[in-house]
């Protein structure tokens, strides 16, 4: 698209002698700008985009998109606007032909369950006759094809240029995780979702909200970018507030518009039995493993329902699903105990794992974990209770430390744990693992917990290549 197509299309002023000047791309990122890209110069809440517009120029820029309010005098053609988020999700929109238009969206926020959830129904849409993507913390991916994800949900720019991408590919659906980062800071623009899943909340990010209540008015913004289905676990305190505050929102969990009640609940996985407004009944079975699995499972069946999949085809379709990468996963492994990798790195989490594990474990239950660095810190202590009260052993380790020390957060986890008996401490995440694998026995179960799918681990500022699962599959039992 030429750039004074573009500008025109945005009421904004045409650059005098540029009718032939080709846009090429429209980043946020001034690291990302390329010869003949736009770059929006966005104010975030920790920096300031406008500081790095020389950058940008150098690197190529053709246009600068700035906030009115901003004092800048770039040497190129620049647009000074006072909303420049929607302006910027419009430019961005208009470049890429429209492409939230052309999908229906699937939205799934809260604090534990997203990706398990979203993954599901990506799962069961696509063996339905749909071609769908997926946005979230695992991958971005459409077909057989898997972009880089650095957030869970991207910046807007690149948020729009994965559902243009998406689009080409022939994708007609995209679900996709929903952070309260993003929500707060308006990432997903003027995107109107076709349904929305609202799975829990727990604690979680309170070093970026402060409080629950900031944590929870987030979460609950995305409804009101919600023209289609609206779905809330009417088992979460939280849930029922928002059954309760938004009109024709649909409940899902022990009771409800979908419910379910537990046939099977053990190491070989699920079965439910669900019903839909006391109408329908049906049996779902599933190799997920543990409650909180059973409520991903609800709201994924419930989601697809929605969408409009026939329940049988829905049951039909998650009795194929294999487990999710990193959560709650079982890795082949040559010694007579079970060893799991899960992305828990929340109270909640450690405790919805850890809980269910305890119920099959009948010998010793070992827990290796770390609490990430530069994070919320309040969390840790409940963390290493939570880890006491479930766990027969525990190794404390590190776990993308960033810029703080391993050995300070482990001893801000040891402030919640009164039985250090139970306790070791082993810095180095490899040989934990190590440890741990080489003090299991026949029977026992072994969680490494914290980090799950994630292939590097963050340490003053390198990303170092890490993944538990392989550890795993290396360690040699003595």
């Amino acid at each position: 698209m030429k750039i004074n197509e573009l500008l025109e299309k945005l009421n904004l002023k045409r650059i005098k002698d540029s009718d032939s000047v080709e846009v090429k791309g429209i980043v946020e990122d001034s690291r990302k700008v390329l010869p003949g890209y736009i770059f929006v110069a966005v104010k975030g809440e920790k920096d300031n985009g406008t500081k790095y517009i020389d950058e940008a120029v150098n690197r190529g820029a053709v246009f600068v998109l700035a906030d009115g309010k901003e004092n800048i005098k770039p040497v190129i053609p620049f647009g000074a606007v006072k909303n420049i988020k929607r302006v910027s999700w419009k430019m961005v929109s208009e470049f890429y032909d429209c492409p939230e238009k052309k999908l229906k969206v699937i939205g799934i926020t809260g604090t534990n369950g997203k990706t398990t959830t979203a993954l599901l129904i990506k799962k069961v849409l696509e063996q339905n006759g749909r071609t769908c993507g997926v946005i979230g913390t695992i991958e971005n991916s459409v077909r057989d094809k898997v972009y880089k994800t650095n957030n869970t949900t991207p910046g807007s720019a690149e948020l729009l240029k994965l559902f243009y991408e998406f689009s080409a590919a022939g994708a007609n659906s995209v679900v996709m995780e929903v952070s309260s980062h993003a929500l707060k800071q308006d990432r997903t623009g003027e995107l109107e979702f076709s349904g929305a899943v609202f799975t829990n909340l727990s604690h979680e990010h309170l070093d970026y909200h402060q409080t629950m209540e900031d944590y929870f008015f987030a979460k609950k913004k995305i409804f009101s970018k919600t023209e289609g289905f609206m779905l809330a676990n009417s088992d979460d305190d939280y849930g029922k507030r928002l059954l309760k505050d938004i009109k024709g929102m649909k409940s899902y969990g022990s009771s409800g518009d979908y419910s379910f009640e537990v046939l099977k609940n053990d190491i070989t996985g699920l079965e439910l039995e669900i019903q839909i407004n006391k109408k329908w009944k049906g049996v779902v079975k599933s190799r997920l493993i543990g409650l909180h699995n059973a409520y991903n499972l609800l709201a994924a069946f419930s989601a697809c329902i929605e969408f409009g999949i026939f329940p049988g085809d829905v049951v039909k379709s998650i009795s194929k699903l294999d487990s999710v990468n990193g959560r709650l996963e079982k890795i082949p492994y040559r010694a007579p105990f079970y060893v799991f990798v899960d992305y828990a790195h929340t109270p909640e989490a450690l405790k919805n794992v850890l809980g269910s594990l305890r119920k099959f474990c009948i010998k010793k239950l070992i827990c290796v974990f770390g609490c990430g660095g530069n994070r919320d810190r309040k969390k840790r202590p409940r963390m290493g209770k939570i880890a006491e009260e479930y766990s027969d052993k525990i190794v404390l380790t590190s776990d993308n430390s960033r810029w703080e020390e391993a050995s300070v957060i482990i001893d801000e986890i040891l402030l919640g744990i009164t039985d250090k008996e139970k306790v070791s401490i082993v810095v180095n995440r490899k040989d934990a693992i190590d440890e741990a694998l080489n003090n299991a026995s026949e029977g026992d179960f072994v969680l490494i917990a914290g980090r799950g799918h994630e292939k590097f681990m963050e340490e003053k500022g390198k990303l170092i290549p890490f993944c538990d699962a392989e550890i795993v599959r290396r360690v040699k039992v003595v």
